[in-house]
Formats: structure tokens, sequence, C-alpha cells
């Protein structure tokens, strides 16, 4: 096989392939390169026809371009380097001048924005929900306000020590790392 061959065989193309409907499955799917793929209409800004004039594999294909449009140039073409022509991350690294770890975060996140950009997607034509993420205990906790102001008031210079032992004697949440304090602090 050329070098300069595309594989489709990962979640982005192949979200493409219902097994109940049949369709492409990645042994069937052509290999092209990446100067034939975009020759080819690969455009991600094109509109996306109704639903009643294209099977269900254009749609998801479509909705997966509409998602990809909404990345920046630099996670666009990080995610068609990586995933349409299976480049590594090193590869990348080294076309792009980028560090290494920066690549594998940029790659968490833009995965991270797919999925919240295909997530209403997946429901409606899939009836699969996002798996309900681990609960805060300070959250789900009656005395969060209590908790909140603990938090904001505490010397930001001292160890969380004095907090943990405070919300265990008091309200009886046992605080294992100070991790779950910060969190809560940090996103909630």
């Amino acid at each position: 096989m050329a070098k300069n061959r595309l594989i489709f065989q990962n979640w982005l193309v192949e979200i493409g392939y219902d097994p109940k409907l049949g369709g492409p499955h990645k042994n069937d799917i052509e290999q092209v390169s990446i100067d034939e793929l975009f020759e080819s209409g690969f455009d991600i800004t094109q509109d996306i026809p109704s639903s009643q004039q294209i099977n269900r594999s254009e749609i998801i294909q479509h909705a997966v371009k509409d998602a990809l449009a909404k990345l920046d140039d630099d996670e666009r073409e990080f995610i068609i380097r990586f995933h349409f022509m299976g480049e590594k991350y090193v590869e990348i690294a080294e076309k792009s001048e980028r560090e290494l770890y920066s690549l594998v975060s940029m790659h968490n996140m833009v995965i991270k924005k797919l999925k919240q950009y295909l997530k209403q997607f997946v429901k409606e034509q899939f009836s699969v929900e996002e798996p309900k993420q681990a609960t805060c205990l300070i959250c789900n906790s009656p005395h969060k306000k209590e908790i909140d102001e603990l938090i904001i008031a505490r010397d930001t210079k001292a160890t969380w020590k004095h907090i943990i032992q405070h919300v265990d004697k008091n309200y009886n949440i046992k605080i294992k790392s100070p991790q779950i304090l910060i969190g809560h602090e940090k996103y909630h």
C-alpha cells in the first residue's frame, strides 16, 4: 500500500456504518489519497441536503462534516491528519512543528468538542444518551451552601486538611482527597 493512501478505519468515518441497515464496512471502504479526498468534494462547509433526499449514511457523514466545520483550522487539520490520514502524533508534530504533548492535549480537547457537537444528533438518530458523569459529593449534599462558604473563606496558603475534617465532622461527608474540593471549587 502506498504511503499517500488513506485508510478509513476510525470512529469518525465508521460512525456511518450501521450494522442494522447494512452499508459500508471498513473492509469495503475505498482507500484514497488526501488529494483525491478533497477533489472528490470533501467540503466541510457544504450545506446539508434534506434528509428525504439522502440515505442514513449520508446524513451521518454530513453531521460529522458539520461538527468538523465548527472546529478551528488547527484542530480540523489535526483530526484529518490523525483520524482520516492515519498519521501518528510524531509525524504530525514534525510537520506542524508542535510539541508532542500539545498534540495529545489538543486531541483530547477536540474529541470532547466533537462529542459535544454530535451529542444531540446521536441522541436523535440512535436514541443514545451520554452516560451520566460521576456526581459531586458536595453538590449533592444538603449542606452545599455551607461547604461553599467554607471553601470561599479558607486560607489559600493553608492545606485543605482543616476543611476536610470540618466537612467530615459536621456534615458526615467523607472526602478522601483534596482534589474533590479543588474540583468542586473549580468546576461547580
